[in-house]
């Protein structure tokens, strides 16, 4: 019996030392799979963007201000208002090319808060509508581009206190459109330029930010239209008097070609969103944010309007900062955004991808003449000033803006 004592004590020990040897084998490869999949993990997490940048870039004016650009056939055209000396001025620069910089096509000095033109094109013609503070009252000239220079075709009034218009052209007509808010009542108003006289007024509440843009037979017009959500907080010391929320949603109506609704407005929002931040594109495609969060930080939504066809979402999580909409016969429309961490997304075609080089800068259009991979151009501040503004405001604000360019590969 003793003498089989050695042998127990040594299996037993053998034993020991054999769960020892697989567990910390486990271990160990455990350990190895785990710092495998490390690396995949973050690749995946940071795709590459769709875009290259392009050799050089071209200085602009100090204090730009960039709007809604448009493309013509040959080139892309964006409306700026711009530092002009210890003043302010009104333009559209023209891109023709990522080769050479923007021609600029001055319209006239800029005042104060007023915003950047907004560029008109109707077929071959070029326009742009600006204010204009020639005499003591406010108004609103729409120029036709002839060469480097402009010539005016219609000049309207604007009343001081609206805060919002846009401009449309068929051929020798023009429709003007305009907030007008009263004591009493809100209206959109519509003004046929070439006569001067009001063709309709659409009755609504807190309009803002119009939209307008010419169809086959007559016109589209959206705008924003609000109401108190509910009353302020009296011991809330971040509101003051009479600060209440409120509800924003978007109204649609189409216009015959003299500029009259052929039906009442269509809201075609819900009601107890909070839209903002329209972009309209050519083929009547509309875009826009709504800044409602079922939860504080999860970011905004981005949304697309289609004729006759109910919002679709384009894009969630993206911060309150204006989006930037890019639309090209190559690959359809690109919209631009930055999300809750700073991070900017493209999404073209349902596809959706970080870009690193659009980070703190924006995209201001795509050149028409480019190849099937199309150049984008881009614009960035050289600091944080320059980063996109609130998205009350299509406009931002650079003390010294370079622009440049990407070229962005077709979504696969």
């Amino acid at each position: 019996m003793n003498a089989r004592i050695p042998v127990v004590l040594g299996l037993v020990l053998a034993l020991i030392v054999a769960v020892v040897y697989v567990v910390h084998n486990r271990s160990d490869v455990r350990a190895s799979v785990d710092a495998g999949a490390a690396p995949a993990a973050s690749s995946d997490a940071i795709e590459a963007g769709p875009c290259e940048r392009l050799p050089g870039s071209f200085k602009l004016a100090a204090g730009m201000e960039a709007g809604d650009a448009r493309v013509s056939a040959a080139e892309l055209l964006v409306p700026v208002t711009f530092a002009k000396g210890t003043d302010r001025a009104a333009a559209v620069l023209a891109f023709a090319s990522e080769a050479s910089p923007p021609q600029e096509l001055f319209l006239g000095p800029a005042f104060g808060d007023d915003p950047p033109p907004r560029v008109v094109v109707d077929g071959a013609a070029v326009l742009a509508a600006h204010v204009l503070h020639e005499t003591k009252d406010r108004a609103v000239r729409l120029s036709r581009r002839k060469g480097t220079a402009w010539e005016t075709a219609f000049t309207v009034p604007w009343p001081a206190g609206s805060l919002s218009f846009d401009a449309a052209a068929r051929g020798d007509a023009a429709l003007f459109a305009y907030t007008d808010e009263k004591p009493d009542a809100s209206f959109v108003r519509l003004v046929d330029m070439a006569t001067g006289k009001v063709a309709a007024s659409i009755s609504t509440t807190l309009p803002d930010d119009i939209e307008l843009e010419r169809t086959d037979d007559g016109y589209l017009l959206f705008y924003t239209a609000g109401a108190p959500d509910e009353l302020p907080d009296a011991s809330d010391p971040n509101e003051g008097p009479g600060e209440g929320r409120s509800v924003r949603w978007v109204e649609a109506v189409r216009l015959d070609g003299r500029g009259v609704p052929l039906s009442p407005p269509q809201v075609v929002t819900d009601k107890k969103g909070h839209a903002a931040s329209l972009s309209l594109l050519p083929d009547g495609t509309l875009l826009f944010r709504d800044d409602f969060e079922p939860q504080e930080g999860e970011g905004t939504r981005i949304f697309r309007i289609a004729a006759g066809a109910k919002p679709a979402q384009v894009a969630s999580g993206s911060s309150r900062q204006a989006f930037d909409v890019a639309p090209s016969k190559a690959d359809g429309v690109a919209v631009a955004y930055v999300d809750t961490e700073g991070k900017s997304h493209v999404v073209r075609e349902g596809r959706e991808e970080l870009e690193p080089l659009l980070d703190d800068a924006r995209v201001l259009g795509v050149l028409p003449n480019a190849s099937k991979d199309g150049v984008w151009v881009a614009l960035r501040a050289p600091d944080a000033a320059g980063q996109r503004a609130p998205a009350q405001d299509h406009g931002r604000m650079a003390p010294q803006p370079d622009v440049f360019f990407l070229r962005c590969r077709a979504p696969r």
